[in-house]
């Protein structure tokens, strides 16, 4: 079993960074989106969970979402692209009021889903309803 870890606060300050530049709607959730890092991933570098109420609970509901990062390849990467994937990472969640005023927030799946190999071979060929 691989080994799980939270991230130090020079990552969580840079998820807030990214959160005031471009995910101004995530505001509310500022200290509530925990990194963990994996000693050894698998064929995915990261992904982001939205945590059950019963974890939620466990974490005396401090944290709605965890984004979960393969360490191997984080440590290779360039600050550039760390900031590129936790962007891409924090896009999965969005939130909407519901009415009464409060923000609901739900992980939600891209806009546009491609295979490498077809990228290779077409490029972005298709419009976004017909993803």
């Amino acid at each position: 079993m691989s080994k799980e870890w939270k991230a130090e606060e020079t990552d969580l300050n840079r998820l807030n960074q990214i959160i005031s530049m471009y995910h101004h709607h995530l505001a509310d959730l500022v200290g509530q989106i925990m990194i963990t890092f994996k000693e050894k991933g698998g064929k995915v570098t990261a992904k982001t969970v939205k945590l059950n109420s019963m974890v939620s609970a466990l974490c005396d509901h401090r944290y709605i979402f965890v984004i979960s990062i393969d360490y191997v390849r984080w440590s290779k990467m360039s600050d550039m692209k760390r900031n590129q994937l936790l962007d891409h990472q924090l896009c999965y969640i969005q939130g909407e009021e519901n009415k009464d005023g409060e923000m609901i927030y739900t992980r939600v799946e891209p806009d546009v889903c491609y295979f490498s190999e077809e990228m290779k071979r077409h490029g972005a060929w298709r419009n976004e309803s017909e993803s």
